[in-house]
């Protein structure tokens, strides 16, 4: 892959002063390096040198990852070490300085690539672990000691008991990583094991894009504040300076934080521990006697008539006057139809006499 010393020019021997490195050899051009960015692996290969130019050389094949691009291009290189495209040199005051950085960055990100490379994968392991305990207070107590002996401690803990069920404690514990498997064992043996479960995550390659851009955030900070030290330019160009070096510095605490949080994960496992105590029916209580049950009997007799009482005094107390209202406008036509029918009875009478 692009950022290493390519194996071809060892057989040129070493430039004519330091050691042959990348550096050395002026390995920087924009082009490739953004082709590798763009998902390109690039395959060097020697080419024996012939005819009128007598510098060795090598070839690099650019080889997409995606289908479906590619691209092939010609490099060769004389015995100073020096790299040149297509006969143009690359490197040096010849290239762009946004290419020279670009170069630098990519070189930078390879060697923080390089370096957790070598270092094991980081992996955030977690685990679930549900037992049932005879005595829940005793397990509690041993849990604790568990993890005083393995150096964890408890990140959330809660219980739960309720009148004719069982008692329960739902705790997360954070323990070193390396103590994961002894912590487990231990707590296995608190009581009966009804579910048991364990997961990793590699955080690798998030912990190397994370070093990456904090990186380039500092070396852009340091960039501006080299700036403001010189303090030159109309004061409106300063103010805007500050306001962006205030705006790295917020993007750069922001990423420690999160590389405080991912290397956390990685250094202790989680582990999400149940304890549900082995539930056991009581026997109820003896019945009350019989005194107590006709004294209990009067009491809520007494209770219930007085809150019938009280219910009628409050419904007449409430549609009182809405009846009474009814009352007085439905009293007159209830008069005249009463006189009417005893009218009509009184002539009845007459006619049949």
């Amino acid at each position: 892959m692009y950022g290493h010393y390519p194996p071809s020019l060892k057989s040129f021997g070493p430039p004519s002063s330091g050691a042959p490195t990348e550096n050395a050899a002026g390995l920087v051009d924009p082009t490739l390096a953004g082709g590798r960015k763009s998902g390109y692996q690039f395959t060097y290969q020697t080419t024996p040198a012939g005819g009128r130019d007598s510098r060795g050389g090598y070839a690099i094949q650019a080889t997409p990852i995606e289908p479906g691009k590619g691209g092939y291009r010609h490099f060769s290189t004389n015995e100073t070490g020096a790299i040149f495209a297509d006969g143009a040199e690359l490197g040096g005051p010849s290239l762009p300085d946004k290419a020279q950085g670009l170069g630098h960055q990519v070189l930078e990100e390879q060697e923080i690539a390089r370096q957790v490379a070598e270092t094991s994968p980081m992996i955030a392991r977690t685990a679930e672990l549900r037992l049932v305990v005879k005595r829940l207070d005793e397990a509690r107590e041993e849990m604790d000691r568990i993890l005083a002996r393995h150096k964890g401690f408890v990140g959330r803990l809660s219980a739960s008991a309720e009148n004719g069920s069982e008692r329960v404690l739902i705790a997360s514990l954070r323990v070193p990583a390396d103590q994961l498997d002894a912590c487990l064992a231990a707590l296995k043996k608190l009581g009966h094991v009804t579910h048991e479960s364990q997961a990793g995550e590699e955080v690798t390659q998030q912990h190397v894009d994370l070093l990456a851009r904090l990186k380039n955030s500092r070396n852009t900070e340091a960039r501006l504040n080299d700036v403001l030290r010189q303090r030159g330019g109309p004061i409106k160009e300063i103010l805007e300076v500050e306001k962006e070096s205030a705006r790295v510095r917020g993007e750069i605490e922001q990423m420690e934080a999160e590389q405080q949080t991912l290397e956390h994960r990685v250094n202790f496992a989680t582990i999400d521990l149940k304890l549900a105590e082995e539930y056991k029916a009581e026997l109820t209580t003896p019945a009350p006697s019989v005194a107590i049950q006709l004294r209990n009997a009067l009491v809520d007799g007494f209770r219930t008539a007085f809150q019938s009482l009280l219910a009628i005094v409050l419904f007449f107390a409430e549609s009182g006057p809405a009846l009474s209202l009814w009352r007085m406008i439905l009293s007159f036509p209830a008069w005249l139809l009463w006189r009417r029918y005893q009218r009509s009875l009184a002539m009845g009478s007459t006619g049949g006499v």
